[in-house]
């Protein structure tokens, strides 16, 4: 990377944490929900902040912005996941999760559901290191939201063929389509092809190097972010 474009790139950064913190929603902005979610811990604020950023920063209706495979608002959950992060009602018998109440789209639910579904990112990731292996603080944070949008098991998957002490940077190279193959399903893939290519017809890669590119490409963003929302929120 040039300097040039470094700077090009911090400059875009800024400006996403500005449009997030600011963000309003019922006349109160992301920044204040945030406090009131989290209180003052400034890198939990900036963690969920990441998330909010990459998932939806460039959308238009972030409350209501729905993902063409399923997954809906600022923190773009899943309806299984939102079930087990109490934005929506669990599966029951003839009842599917979200079916009964969705808290998808409300912002001062999805924050706290985030920071939970961090947490239980970091506790799978340090139930699966390799004997010997260490991470530091920001590193199992740079993990644990790669887990948000690829899940825990991938990112898992790339840990193990790391070193002893890696950066995120070095896991996140492990993340290859191969791997991706093992963890995803064939019909998790085809419905990722599918939605890429509604977006660009003229999208060619398998679902399996789209999706490792796409865990790559948000945990690289999530380094960069993650700083300037401390940063910015300190």
């Amino acid at each position: 990377y040039n300097r040039d474009t470094m700077e090009k790139q911090s400059e875009q950064a800024q400006g996403l944490v500005g449009k997030v913190l600011n963000h309003k929603w019922n006349s109160t902005t992301y920044s204040a929900i945030l406090k009131e979610g989290i209180g003052e811990d400034t890198t939990a604020k900036a963690n969920i902040a990441t998330i909010i950023a990459l998932e939806v920063g460039n959308e238009r209706d972030w409350e209501n912005a729905t993902s063409p495979t399923g997954p809906v608002g600022p923190g773009q959950f899943t309806r299984d996941t939102a079930a087990e992060v109490d934005l929506c009602n669990p599966k029951k018998v003839g009842k599917a999760p979200c079916e009964i109440y969705d808290h998808r789209s409300n912002p001062r639910k999805v924050i706290p559901a985030i920071e939970k579904n961090l947490q239980r990112a970091k506790d799978r990731i340090l139930s699966c290191t390799n004997r010997g292996q260490s991470l530091d603080d920001k590193t199992l944070d740079i993990l644990a939201i790669g887990a948000h949008n690829g899940g825990s098991a991938i990112i898992c998957k790339a840990l193990q063929a790391a070193g002893e002490e890696p950066t995120a940077g070095e896991v996140r190279r492990k993340i290859t389509p191969s791997r991706v193959k093992e963890i995803y399903s064939k019909d998790s893939l085809r419905a990722i092809e599918r939605g890429y290519r509604h977006r660009n017809r003229d999208e060619r890669r398998s679902g399996a190097e789209i999706k490792a590119r796409e865990i790559s490409n948000y945990m690289q963003r999530a380094e960069q972010l993650r700083e300037e929302f401390k940063e910015a929120i300190e």
